[in-house]
């Protein structure tokens, strides 16, 4: 607001427009962004909580005083105190090849030899988004990285996910 000038004949909602539109567009890039809503919500009460109970008890509360006290399950707060999130980072076993469980013949030297064969974009997709090489990073970052747009990066990682189910080892072929 402090270098919108009337005097230049502009309207300020045309002037604003640009620095709104700038913020909008870094709080989407923002590692937090990429998570749901719903999910920040229920972190940051976990949170204060945790901060309310650390002045009553003049400690840190532990999972179990912190499920206790707000009425849930201890499993529930540990899944919103886990700054890692859901998907352990390097690890090739957890992409979702199988909806159910997974299969217990596939190991992750074959998941990695399976991303091998994928064609270049599906697999530094693949590697970028399930932290392959290192990080894992949600997709709008990925798209950011690979200068695709965020459908491009669905839609591969979409078709990359069905190859890897059909190429899967089955329980037959292990024994």
């Amino acid at each position: 607001m402090e270098r919108f000038d009337r005097a230049k004949g502009v309207r300020f909602v045309t002037f604003a427009w640009v620095w709104v539109r700038r913020r909008v567009s870094e709080e989407a890039l923002s590692s937090d962004a990429a998570r749901p809503v719903w999910r920040r919500r229920t972190e940051r009460a976990v949170d204060r909580q945790a901060i309310e109970l650390a002045m009553i008890l003049g400690r840190e509360a532990s999972d179990e005083e912190l499920a206790a006290s707000m009425g849930v399950d201890e499993r529930w707060i540990r899944e919103r105190r886990d700054p890692a999130g859901d998907v352990p980072v390097g690890d090739p076993t957890a992409i979702p090849l199988v909806d159910e469980h997974p299969c217990e013949h596939w190991s992750a030297q074959w998941v990695a030899e399976a991303v091998a064969e994928l064609p270049r974009l599906q697999r530094r997709i693949v590697e970028m988004r399930y932290g392959l090489d290192g990080r894992q990073l949600p997709r709008h970052v990925v798209a950011a990285e690979l200068d695709v747009t965020l459908g491009v990066v669905r839609r591969l990682e979409k078709e990359a996910l069905t190859v890897l189910r059909r190429a899967r080892p089955s329980s037959r072929d292990a024994v």
